[in-house]
């Protein structure tokens, strides 16, 4: 996945730089977790595997063992019969400088509307455990597509990683824009662009290390945007 390294001061030009459409792109409301769960019961059928399919969220497990597994196939036939508009990222390669753990054998990475698919969920991973291998694969279906009334100031978008940083010293600021996306083991039911911080503290001897992540909504909405809310923000600021 790609980051920008940034200082918190260059927050608001930064924001303010991906917004380059006259428009942000829309959210998307999800299909309850039912119409996930039957959208991904198609792969069982498609393919002679043991799958199993979690009723509460429509997240896709494949057991072990893994070697042999069409994954490209089951990962193409899934993202054209259950997900919309979504594409594999193809230069995620080119663009990531920083690879995933050991425990990781392959990661894939997708796009919805041309727009990349940020945190745990949008994607295929496959696992290589001790315990055995298995893949993930959380490609939802879209269930309505909302446009967003417009962008939110970039000096709010400051504002929240001003807050989020505090009194650090030492640390990395890394950013990125996209649809800010639940892993496959939480329910989604609105998924909105977003601009996600990540903040990784200095590292110390003795000490284990930390980050901490927010996702700020990129688009202001007519629900919690107006001026009953106050200071112009969701009650899902972060999501």
């Amino acid at each position: 996945m790609f980051w920008d390294d940034l200082m918190p001061t260059e927050t608001a030009d930064w924001a303010a730089a991906q917004m380059r459409s006259p428009q942000p792109p829309p959210n998307l409301v999800f299909a309850p977790p039912p119409e996930q769960a039957e959208a991904a019961e198609r792969i069982r059928f498609a393919f002679d595997r043991h799958v199993e399919i979690s009723p509460r969220t429509g997240t896709v497990r494949i057991a072990g063992p893994v070697d042999g597994l069409p994954l490209d196939e089951i990962l193409d036939f899934f993202v054209n019969t259950a997900s919309f508009h979504r594409d594999l990222d193809h230069e995620v390669e080119l663009r990531t400088d920083e690879q995933p753990p050991k425990f990781v054998r392959r990661q894939v990475l997708t796009r919805i509307e041309g727009t990349a698919s940020l945190g745990p969920g949008g994607r295929m991973t496959w696992f290589d455990l001790p315990s055995g291998d298995f893949v993930d694969i959380s490609l939802r279906q879209r269930a309505e597509r909302v446009r967003a009334v417009g962008w939110r100031s970039p000096r709010e978008v400051e504002a929240a990683v001003a807050a989020m940083v505090g009194d650090a010293r030492g640390f990395r600021l890394r950013a990125a824009f996209g649809y800010s996306e639940p892993s496959g083991y939480e329910v989604a039911g609105l998924c909105r662009p977003s601009f996600v911080f990540v903040l990784d503290g200095p590292p110390m001897e003795g000490a284990p290390h930390w980050r901490v992540s927010i996702a700020v909504p990129a688009s202001r909405d007519d629900d919690g945007d107006g001026g009953a809310a106050g200071r112009g923000q969701d009650s899902d600021w972060c999501v």
